[in-house]
């Protein structure tokens, strides 16, 4: 769905007395907020970006309009969003989160295992959390001698299950 919202960012507290707000990134590409022009609400609301700059694990960035600190206290904690049309371009065979999230799951022999419901980011390689028929949780290590296809228009991925299944 191209109008989808998806978060980027978190609104986390003012920073200093000219309206700056620092962001806490929700996304592997903190770079993408300078090539932004606007953010969007919840309520899908635009805030037009000003100024970013990175300082240590947060993002400072000021919002036009947004010119004192108390500004923002109806926002803290909120999240900052992007349509799927914004999201920075990924290499082939590389997908979001979201996209991932809801796909059914067949084996090698078309059994339907169940969906995808969350990612699991550990670090060395992401493991899909699949809720089988039944109910059951089945976790799948995102590697390529398990993922068999990826088929996102179709709303599929192929698996070939390991032999201790």
């Amino acid at each position: 769905m191209k109008d989808e919202l998806i978060a980027v960012a978190k609104i986390l507290s003012p920073h200093g007395v000219r309206g700056e707000v620092k962001l806490l990134p929700l996304t592997d590409f903190p770079h993408r907020f300078a090539q932004t022009e606007y953010l969007l609400l919840a309520d899908r609301r635009k805030l037009y970006l000003e100024s970013v700059r990175i300082q240590k694990n947060a993002i400072v960035v000021k919002f036009r309009g947004m010119d004192i600190p108390e500004d923002w206290i109806p926002f803290r904690n909120k999240e900052l969003y992007v349509t799927e049309d914004d999201l920075m371009p990924l290499p082939p065979g590389q997908y979001y989160i979201h996209q991932i999230v809801g796909l059914e799951v067949i084996d090698e022999q078309g059994k339907n295992l169940g969906r995808i419901v969350d990612v699991l980011q550990t670090g060395s390689n992401d493991v899909y959390v699949v809720k089988t028929p039944e109910g059951k949780e089945l976790l799948l290590a995102a590697i390529e001698s398990v993922i068999r296809e990826i088929d996102i228009a179709a709303g599929r991925m192929s698996v070939i299950l390991p032999e201790y299944w």
